[in-house]
C-alpha cells in the first residue's frame, strides 16, 4: 500500500487535497496518509492565523507560538494574519510570538482590529510595535486592515507604497503627528524606490478616520511613497462623516483619483441607538467627476428611516438624473443598491416600504435614457440580518418592483435577491 502511495503523481494528490476545502477535519486526516499528502494539506491549514481577544485565546495563542517553534517550516504557508478585537493586554501578554513573526516570509494580508473600545498603540510594548511595523512593512504585504486604533502613528504607513488595499477605519492618530501641530515632515526616504515597486495602492476603503486621511495627503506630498492617485476602487463608510472631519481630506482624495477610479461603494452606516440619519454629504453621490467609473454600489441602511426627509433614496436619484447629463460617454457597467433591513419585523416596514416608494419608477424611467446604454447589470438587494420576513412575501416583493421598471426588466438588466 505504502509503495503504491508513492506512485501517485503529485498534482492528483494536490487535486484531492484542494477539493476537500472547507472540510478542516478530512484534511488533517489526509495529512496522516503520507509525506506528499502532508505537505499538501499544511498549505491550507495554515493558510490564515487567526486570533480573537474577546475570546479566551490563551490556549490557541500559546498553541500556535509552540507549533512555530516545534516546525517553523510551516510559517511559510501562513498568507493572512487576522487580530481582531484586540486589547494591549493581549499583545502585552504575548510576547513570545514577536520572534516568530519573521517566519511569515509568504503573508500577504494582515489585519489588525481594536476591541469596541479602541486598540491604544501606546500601550503596547516597545518591541510590539516595533515588530507590528516591521511586519506591515515587508514587501510581500498587499493587504492591510486597520480598525478600531488610538493613537497610531501613521508616519511609517505613509511608506508603504507596496501595499495594493488599504483598510483604515476608527483610526485615531499620535496627537504629536497631527497636521495642527506640524507632522514631521519631510518624511525619511522609502526603503525602497519607486522604480523598484511593482506595485501601487489599487484599493483604497475609509471610515471615521478624518485626521488620518488628512495625514496620508499630506504626506503624499512631503516624500510618502504610499499613492493614493491611482486608486482603482474606492469604499466609504458614512458613519460620524462631519463629526470626524472628513469633508475635506475626502474632497481632496475625490481630486486626486477621480480620473483612475472604476468602483466605487458607499456603505450608509447607521448606529443601532441612532434616533436620526444626517443627510449625505454632496460629494458622496457626485458621480459625474468619475469618467472612467464601471461598478457603482451604495448600502442603504433602512432601520424605519425610508419615511425620513434625510433618507439618500432622492439623493441616489439625482446622482443618476445628473450622471445622465454628462457631456462623457458613460461607462457605467454595474449598478448595486442594498437595502439592509435590520428591524425586528421587516414584513411590517418592508413590504409597506417596497409597495408605497416611488423609487422604482423614477429609477426606472433614469436609467432608461440612452446614456446608459454601457449598463449591463442593475442589482436590488436586500439584507435582513437578524429581522424576519415571511419566505412567502419574496415572490410578490419581486413582481412588485418588476412591474414598477418595466424598462429594466424588458432589458434584461435587473438583478433581484435577498439575503
Amino acid at each position: 500500500m505504502q509503495s503504491h502511495q508513492r506512485n501517485v503523481p503529485q498534482e492528483i494528490v494536490d487535486t484531492i487535497v484542494d477539493h476537500t476545502l472547507p472540510d478542516y477535519r478530512s484534511l488533517k486526516a489526509l495529512g496522516l496518509v503520507s509525506r506528499a499528502w502532508y505537505k499538501r494539506t499544511r498549505v491550507h491549514l495554515f493558510r490564515e492565523i487567526k486570533f480573537n481577544g474577546i475570546f479566551g485565546t490563551s490556549f490557541r495563542t500559546t498553541h500556535c507560538i509552540e507549533i512555530l517553534e516545534e516546525n517553523p517550516s510551516l510559517g511559510k504557508n501562513v498568507k493572512a494574519l487576522s487580530l481582531t478585537n484586540m486589547t494591549h493586554e493581549w499583545f502585552n501578554d504575548y510576547p513570545s510570538f514577536i520572534p516568530h513573526l519573521p517566519l511569515l516570509t509568504t503573508m500577504t494580508t494582515l489585519v489588525i482590529i481594536g476591541d469596541f473600545q479602541n486598540l491604544d498603540w501606546e500601550l503596547l510594548l516597545p518591541e510590539w510595535r516595533v515588530a507590528l511595523y516591521d511586519l506591515m512593512a515587508q514587501p510581500q504585504i498587499s493587504f492591510l486592515k486597520l480598525c478600531g486604533m488610538a493613537n497610531l502613528d501613521l508616519i511609517p504607513i505613509a511608506n508603504f507604497g507596496r501595499l495594493n488595499r488599504l483598510f483604515l477605519k476608527r483610526i485615531g492618530i499620535l496627537p504629536d503627528t497631527s497636521l495642527e501641530d506640524g507632522a514631521p515632515f519631510p518624511l525619511p526616504p522609502p526603503l525602497c524606490s519607486a522604480r523598484s515597486n511593482p506595485r501601487s495602492l489599487q484599493s483604497l476603503r475609509i471610515g471615521t478616520c478624518g485626521e488620518a486621511l488628512a495625514l496620508l495627503l499630506c504626506a503624499r506630498n512631503n516624500g510618502g511613497s504610499l499613492d493614493l492617485s491611482r486608486i482603482t476602487e474606492l469604499s466609504l463608510g458614512t458613519f460620524r462623516f462631519d463629526e470626524e472631519e472628513m469633508a475635506e481630506p475626502w474632497t481632496s482624495l475625490l481630486g486626486l483619483c477621480c480620473k483612475s477610479l472604476q468602483k466605487y461603494r458607499i456603505i450608509h452606516e447607521v448606529p443601532h441607538l441612532c434616533l436620526r440619519i444626517t443627510p449625505f454629504h454632496p460629494s458622496f453621490l457626485d458621480l459625474k467627476r468619475f469618467p472612467n467609473l464601471v461598478d457603482f454600489s451604495i448600502l442603504l441602511n433602512f432601520k424605519g428611516f425610508a419615511e425620513d426627509d434625510s433618507f439618500p433614496t432622492p439623493q441616489v436619484l439625482a446622482a443618476f438624473d445628473e450622471l445622465s447629463g454628462s457631456s462623457y460617454p458613460i461607462s457605467l457597467a454595474t449598478i448595486k443598491i442594498e437595502f439592509k433591513f435590520d428591524v425586528p419585523d421587516a414584513t411590517s416596514s418592508f413590504y409597506p416600504y417596497v409597495s408605497k416608494e416611488t423609487f422604482w419608477g423614477n429609477l426606472d424611467g433614469v436609467l432608461a435614457r440612452p446614456a446608459f446604454a454601457q449598463l449591463k447589470e442593475l442589482w436590488i438587494e436586500f439584507y435582513f440580518g437578524m429581522s424576519f420576513l415571511y419566505d412567502e412575501d419574496l415572490p410578490e416583493i419581486s413582481s412588485i418592483i418588476g412591474a414598477k421598471m418595466p424598462q429594466c426588466h424588458q432589458k434584461g438588466i435587473m438583478k433581484l435577491t435577498t439575503e
